[in-house]
């Protein structure tokens, strides 16, 4: 077994040429084939190597999120992409795509990017009391949010709180049978 220059990984994303890449807490992004790991920082343009969210869009491009920002693939480079700032920090803690393939980006606030047009759109729902930790576009069409103050479903122009454990929701996914699970810290 090979060692990787981190031993904190935060977020991983298979391709189907079942290579992965594998964000790290501190070492940048990782692309690991069965026979080279691959390290991205900042001589490839990854401004923070606090990697939290890989997603690779409809169209192809990659994306990362990272505790300073959000990165999109170029070539062999990543670029940053200037976010709207609605107050502080940009932290990125999850990435998805919604049926109209805009890029979602949750973190410190909801943000929609529409690469058709070059937009970027703030949600127009009320602003969450909790930062963003995960992100589940739903078959049905529906957007739930992980956030450290429990699970929200997005309903027009306010948010509705889930019955799951409140508490800090890392991780979503949706089971073939419909079901929504939330990872969280600390409750299960």
């Amino acid at each position: 077994m090979s060692k990787f220059p981190a031993s904190n990984l935060t977020a991983l994303l298979r391709e189907p040429d079942q290579s992965l890449w594998a964000g790290t807490g501190g070492g940048g992004l990782l692309h690991i084939t069965s026979d080279h790991v691959e390290i991205f920082d900042q001589q490839n343009g990854l401004g923070d190597l606090y990697v939290r969210a890989i997603f690779r869009d409809s169209m192809g491009n990659l994306w990362v999120g990272t505790d300073d920002g959000l990165f999109r693939r170029s070539g062999s480079a990543f670029q940053r992409v200037i976010l709207p700032k609605n107050g502080g920090r940009q932290d990125v803690y999850a990435l998805t795509e919604d049926s109209r393939h805009r890029l979602i980006v949750g973190g410190s606030e909801l943000i929609y990017i529409d690469e058709s047009d070059n937009s970027f759109l703030h949600s127009t729902a009320e602003p969450l009391p909790f930062p963003i930790r995960s992100l589940l576009f739903t078959r049905e069409g529906r957007l739930i949010l992980g956030t450290l103050g429990g699970v929200f479903e997005t309903l027009g122009e306010k948010f509705s709180q889930l019955p799951f454990p409140h508490g800090d929701v890392e991780r979503l996914c949706q089971s073939a049978d419909g079901a929504i699970w939330a990872g969280t810290v600390s409750n299960g």
